[in-house]
């Protein structure tokens, strides 16, 4: 397990440094040297991890040198595009099928696109300062019309209520930030509850819990009803267009399943180890995205942090609430770092808050992920059942707008 980890730690290091090393001879000459250095080390302290060293070396050097685009974006030549378009700017995820070397938008010039995910052809008009493109054709990516025919189920038992509440929803059942209020979004920065608004472990949870109730009823045996969970929380992947968060929770809920299916015990640190080793395999660029970092810190702080906060607090025969008022100012200390970096807030009231919001928010999502259950089968009932997802979504909105009122939930950092 020990050699796990320090391929993981390795891993990640090389591919900080290899993408340091792209743009700089310096760095170049430096990597040469650091890496002589540690191979020797290795070489003397054991020979499987010199191996692991050769492999993480390889890796990055193929995925660096194939599959990122390192170019500059030429005036008056045309790309393959494929991103996420909002408000006519698109967020790229892959030009000519490799990876941007760093976030990169594109704004659209007189052309409008329905918000979504598609494949362009664009001609770049303008690169100096903001990057500037024309249209010459689009297609509505594959995974885009599977989520389009869940999303309009969606809004069918959901158009008798304001499209505030559309949003919200969708927000909270497929991850589509798309159409959420800007004004709303800010409300849950400041009352410290931005981490909830993402797909994560909570979600699958729920959706496993619901779907073994609901398979209980049936004589269906043990080994087909994980075999059917793996099929639905599969399509629920492609539902929430594989958002990071969502591809890291997915990943060690396959490891649960399996190790249900074979009848092991499933250990949360091996998995969340596999997790990280796998996902980085995915992309190694994924370990400079924000929602990466965000999604690995929380869970971390609960696996490893958490243990040891329990060492120090008697938390022998508390209650569920309690537990989780704990839980949550672990998770909310980890976090501090990158929520001031990223976002320069400094968490102050919102640590009390988000506990509190924590819980009823719980009950909400089984409201929500219910609501959306039952809507694959039954507009009708899911119309019905619409109602008491929209008061529940009324009293937690209450909730945020007192919340919001309170002075210092956050304090803005320069």
């Amino acid at each position: 397990m020990k050699k796990t980890y320090f391929f993981v730690s390795l891993l990640s290091f090389f591919s900080l440094f290899f993408y340091l090393s792209i743009q700089n001879i310096y760095f170049m000459i430096l990597k040469i040297i650091i890496f002589s250095a540690i191979g020797l080390y290795m070489i003397k302290k054991d020979k499987i991890y010199f191996y692991f060293f050769l492999y993480a070396l390889m890796f990055n050097m193929i995925f660096f040198n194939l599959f990122i685009f390192n170019s500059e974006l030429i005036e008056h030549e045309n790309y393959k595009i494929r991103g996420n378009i909002k408000n006519n700017i698109i967020n790229v995820k892959k030009i000519n099928n490799k990876y941007p070397k760093n976030r990169l938008f594109i704004n659209i010039k007189d052309n409008y696109i329905e918000d979504g995910i598609y494949n362009f052809n664009i001609k770049i008009i303008n690169n100096h300062g903001k990057i500037i493109g024309e249209i010459i054709n689009s297609n509505t990516d594959l995974s885009e019309k599977f989520v389009t025919i869940f999303e309009n189920k969606i809004e069918s038992y959901t158009r008798k209520h304001p499209k505030d509440f559309l949003d919200f929803y969708t927000l909270l059942v497929t991850g589509n930030k798309n159409h959420q209020n800007k004004d709303e979004l800010k409300k849950y920065a400041y009352t410290g509850i931005s981490h909830l608004m993402v797909i994560s472990g909570m979600h699958f949870g729920i959706i496993f819990f619901i779907l073994m109730y609901i398979l209980e009823l049936f004589s269906i045996s043990y080994k087909k009803k994980y075999i059917m969970l793996i099929f639905i929380t599969t399509l629920y992947v492609f539902l929430c267009r594989f958002e990071i968060p969502v591809v890291r929770s997915y990943i060690m809920a396959m490891f649960l399943i399996i190790a249900r299916l074979n009848h092991e015990r499933y250990c949360i640190k091996k998995s969340f180890v596999l997790c990280y080793i796998i996902h980085i395999h995915l992309n190694p660029l994924n370990i400079y995205n924000v929602s990466f970092q965000l999604s690995y810190v929380a869970v971390f702080a609960l696996i490893y942090m958490y243990p040891i906060f329990k060492t120090y607090v008697n938390t022998d025969n508390i209650s569920k609430t309690r537990e989780m008022f704990y839980t949550g100012i672990v998770v909310q200390v980890a976090m501090l770092p990158l929520s001031i970096y990223y976002f320069g807030k400094l968490p102050f009231l919102s640590l009390f808050a988000n506990i509190f919001l924590s819980i009823f928010f719980t009950l909400l999502m089984i409201i929500f992920i219910l609501n959306f259950i039952i809507g694959i089968f039954s507009i009708k009932l899911a119309t019905i059942f619409c109602n008491l997802s929209y008061f529940a979504y009324s009293i937690f909105q209450a909730y945020i707008d007192f919340f919001n009122k309170i002075p210092f939930m956050s304090i803005d950092i320069n």
